[in-house]
C-alpha cells in the first residue's frame, strides 16, 4: 500500500459508513420519500447523490422539479427513518478508536448527519473520544465541498497536510482531499479515488513498528495489516 510517512495529529473520521454501517438505511429512507412524490432512485444514482452527500446536494439532484417547501418535507421524512433505525459499528472501529485516545491523538468527526442522531449512537456505543464534531448544522455547504473537513482543522487548530482522513465514499473523499487532508478509504481491499483503502478497521492497528502513518513527536503511529485473524 501506497502511503506517506510523514507525521500527522489529527484524525477526521466520518460518520456513516466509517463509524456506523448505515449506507443501506441511508439509500432506503431516500428511496421510501422519493416513492411518495414519484420518484426512482437507482443504485448508481444512490452512490453519486446520496451516500457521503449532504442533504441540500442530494434533493437538488434528486428531486429537481421539487420547490423548497417540499423539498423539506422529504428531507424531514427521511430524517425520521434515518432516527429510528437500528444501526451496527463498522468492524474494529471501537477498538481502533480506544488504541488511537490512549496515545492522546486529536481525534474528531466530520459528517453530514445531525446532532439527535450522532448523540444517540455515540451514547449508545460510548464512543466518547471525540474532541470535536462537525455536522451538517456546522457549515453551510456539506460534502462534497470541503467546508466540514476545513472546519474541523480550523477546530482542532491543526495543519490539513499533517490531518488525516477516514472517509467511504467518493464525496467524502472529494471533500477531505479538497480541504488538502490525506485520506484513507472504508470499505474496499482495492485502492479507490487515489487513496489508500482498506475493508475495515480490523486491518489497522497502532504500532512502534514501522507505521505507515506517525503520530507527530512520538514512536507510535498506524500500520495496516493485510490478515485480518
Amino acid at each position: 500500500m501506497n502511503t506517506s510517512t510523514e507525521n500527522f495529529t489529527t484524525l477526521l473520521f466520518d460518520f456513516d459508513g466509517v463509524i456506523i454501517d448505515s449506507d443501506s438505511i441511508i439509500i432506503e429512507a431516500w428511496r421510501m420519500a422519493a416513492q411518495k412524490y414519484g420518484y426512482i432512485i437507482s443504485d448508481e444514482m444512490a452512490k453519486r447523490f446520496i451516500i457521503g452527500a449532504s442533504p441540500e446536494f442530494t434533493l437538488a439532484m434528486l428531486f429537481p422539479r421539487e420547490n423548497t417547501q417540499q423539498r423539506k418535507i422529504i428531507h424531514h421524512l427521511v430524517d425520521q427513518w434515518e432516527e429510528k433505525a437500528d444501526y451496527t459499528l463498522i468492524p474494529g472501529v471501537t477498538t481502533f478508536l480506544e488504541a488511537l485516545n490512549r496515545h492522546s491523538v486529536n481525534i474528531g468527526l466530520v459528517t453530514n448527519s445531525w446532532p439527535k442522531k450522532i448523540d444517540n449512537i455515540l451514547r449508545r456505543y460510548r464512543l466518547d473520544m471525540f474532541a470535536h464534531i462537525i455536522s451538517r448544522d456546522d457549515v453551510t455547504k456539506g460534502k462534497p465541498d470541503p467546508e466540514p473537513y476545513l472546519a474541523a482543522i480550523g477546530r482542532f487548530g491543526s495543519r490539513a497536510e499533517q490531518t488525516l482522513v477516514f472517509e467511504d465514499s467518493c464525496n467524502g473523499i472529494a471533500a477531505a482531499l479538497g480541504a488538502g487532508a490525506r485520506c484513507i478509504a472504508i470499505g474496499s481491499t482495492e485502492q479507490q479515488y487515489g487513496v489508500p483503502a482498506i475493508a475495515d478497521f480490523r486491518q489497522l492497528f497502532v504500532t512502534s513498528e514501522e507505521p505507515e502513518w506517525r503520530f507527530l513527536d512520538s514512536p507510535f503511529g498506524i500500520k495496516f495489516v493485510t490478515d485480518r485473524n
